[in-house]
């Protein structure tokens, strides 16, 4: 487990934010004044089940605890690690080198997910074959806006379609294998596992 998530695992952002800005419990969720911009109805939620939060107002903007104590406190990456480690009781020793390469991989697992997110996203908004799709969608009551901020997205009934987009963006095929985008079948294929 990296540092990061050791230190999300232990700090309750609900709690933690909570300390900040006053929250009221709102269904799963919580709510309350933004405390990055002025505003008199609460558009700024609080997410436990994901540990993140989102401003729905003039920020648009969200993350997590690592993202609003940058911004709040006017932390850089570091310095916001050091503060909320502290907070949680970890300890952030130099690393060795078997941390630092299952740093790496993970930090590389996360941009393949994160690269996979957007482009099957841009795929249902933006492509002619997501249209289909949008459409449903709509129908259902899912509106554009609730689809961005989802970040919803639709896989191609293609084999490589994401395996070619993102090597091209050069996320390693290795590690589209290993999050579990791509599959390989017993005669050694690989392909998109979401199609």
């Amino acid at each position: 487990m990296s540092v990061v998530d050791e230190i999300k695992q232990r700090l309750d952002i609900v709690e933690f934010i909570g300390s900040y800005v006053p929250l009221q419990k709102a269904g799963r969720n919580y709510k309350g004044l933004c405390p990055f911009h002025s505003e008199k109805t609460p558009s700024f939620i609080v997410f436990p089940e994901n540990q993140g939060w989102h401003c729905f107002g003039a920020c648009s903007t969200g993350g997590d605890i690592f993202s609003f104590v940058m911004r709040r406190e006017n932390m850089d990456f570091p310095e916001a690690l050091r503060f909320l480690a502290e907070r949680a009781g970890v300890d952030l020793r130099p690393l060795d080198d078997v941390e630092i390469e299952q740093r790496n991989e993970l930090e590389r697992l996360r941009a393949a997910n994160a690269a996979a997110a957007d482009y099957y996203h841009r795929v249902l908004m933006e492509s002619p074959q997501g249209e289909g799709a949008r459409r449903y969608l709509e129908r259902r009551g899912v509106t554009r806006e609730t689809m961005a901020a989802f970040q919803l997205g639709y896989a191609l009934p293609a084999w490589h379609a994401l395996e070619e987009t993102l090597t091209r963006e050069k996320i390693a095929r290795d590690d589209l294998l290993t999050a579990g985008l791509l599959s390989e079948n017993e005669s050694g294929n690989i392909y998109d596992r979401f199609r």
